[in-house]
């Protein structure tokens, strides 16, 4: 398919599962997007045999919202209309629930596994056929207690790992990517679409899976719990109070976002109560343990 391609962003070649399996993503052209400063560079290059549709493209970028943003730049430069972007903890297989699979003994599904491909096909498919900007599967863990059928427009998304979004919605909108260090540039570029009133959708009976531990923070490029809080600050300071920040089991900071209240809309929703306008000041000064301890304080 001539409008449509495959990205995947990878530094460090931290997995090889996606990279052993890509030859088997022969529909479309298939861009791995590599750092030129990456010490394991040259894995790349001598571990894996690639079709002559995938393709390595090196380059400058030297935080992943630079890279998401060169491929979004580089998609549009070379006339594809919709960009497929895998994290490269993606594994080659994904999930579905259909009303086959729905269990006897209670209100829930069994997921059935389906390939890659098959999962990716869904997504090209139903973005070409209908009028969004944004498309995406359903977190695994999530999928089992929805429903066949079910589609999470404009809110209950999943952001990142696995999408495909509307290039040319992108660029005729003049949206760019977050490419400081420590954000959530994938969160982030949703918001936008929905700020500009673009309709994004996550398909509530398709899931996709990553490599085990590959969320473990030890394994991430982001390395560390401040580095993942300093992303929710970041992010809850561009956004302000439509996003709620709380503390997780392992004491990081996590954020619920209501994401109605972006939609077709710039306006940023302002509380002026004393706990919304303390954790603002808080987060400007950036003393993460003051964040959390006032939140712990104020529940």
């Amino acid at each position: 398919m001539n409008d449509t391609a495959v990205f995947i962003p990878s530094y460090q070649n931290r997995y090889d599962e996606i990279f052993n399996y890509v030859n088997n993503i022969d529909k479309y052209n298939l861009y791995i997007i590599l750092s030129k400063d990456d010490s394991n560079l040259k894995n790349y290059y001598d571990k894996f045999s690639f079709n002559s549709n995938i393709h390595l493209v090196e380059t400058d970028c030297k935080t992943i919202g630079e890279k998401r943003q060169f491929i979004m730049d580089y998609a549009y430069e070379n006339g594809y209309k919709y960009v497929i972007q895998l994290d490269d903890d993606i594994r080659k297989y994904g999930y579905r629930i259909t009303e086959e699979t729905k269990r006897k003994t209670s209100d829930s599904y069994r997921r059935e596994k389906i390939s890659l491909v098959d999962l990716l096909d869904i997504l090209v498919d139903y973005i070409k056929r209908n009028e969004c900007s944004y498309v995406s599967p359903m977190f695994p863990f999530s999928l089992g207690f929805s429903k066949p059928g079910k589609r999470n427009i404009n809110k209950n998304l999943n952001f990142g790992q696995c999408n495909i979004i509307n290039s040319d919605d992108f660029h005729n909108l003049g949206l760019k990517y977050d490419t400081r260090k420590n954000v959530h540039e994938d969160i982030d570029i949703v918001i936008q679409l929905l700020q500009n009133g673009k309709t994004c959708i996550t398909l509530g009976d398709y899931g996709f899976e990553v490599v085990p531990n590959s969320s473990n923070l030890s394994s991430s490029v982001v390395a560390g719990t401040s580095a993942l809080d300093l992303c929710r600050i970041r992010l809850y300071l561009k956004y302000r109070d439509g996003i709620s920040l709380r503390i997780g089991k392992r004491g990081e900071l996590r954020l619920t976002c209501r994401l109605d209240n972006y939609w077709n809309t710039k306006e940023i929703p302002i509380k002026e109560d004393k706990y919304h306008k303390e954790i603002y000041e808080l987060c400007q000064e950036g003393d993460i343990e003051k964040i959390k301890e006032y939140i712990r304080n104020n529940k």
